[in-house]
């Protein structure tokens, strides 16, 4: 079985920043529901918060389902929870500012 993590990369510099530890988030991490893995985050900054969503796979559901993390300085994460869950699986989230709405 593959134990997939997110991991944080540096893409600005050409050395690794000691200060981050990887991974930032795992399974582990996830509380609401039974998660095989976390994968595929995205990240967007709003009033000075980093926000990730990612997909996490449910265990007991065995599909995708959106679950988000929050950061002041985007080396420490918090896990919050699901905040996306359909009948069907869903991976690879996009999250975009369209004037001033979050969609």
């Amino acid at each position: 079985m593959v134990d997939w993590n997110l991991r944080w990369r540096v893409a600005f510099h050409a050395v690794a920043e000691p200060q981050i530890t990887n991974p930032v988030l795992s399974r582990d991490d996830v509380s609401d529901v039974p998660a095989a893995f976390v994968a595929d985050p995205f990240m967007i900054k709003v009033a000075g918060r980093w926000y990730m969503f990612f997909e996490v796979m449910n265990i007991r559901s065995n599909k995708g389902e959106i679950g988000v993390a929050v950061s002041v300085n985007g080396l420490s994460w918090k896990y919050r929870q699901i905040v996306l869950d359909e009948p069907f699986h869903l991976s690879y989230p996009y999250v975009f500012d369209w004037y001033g709405i979050i969609t």
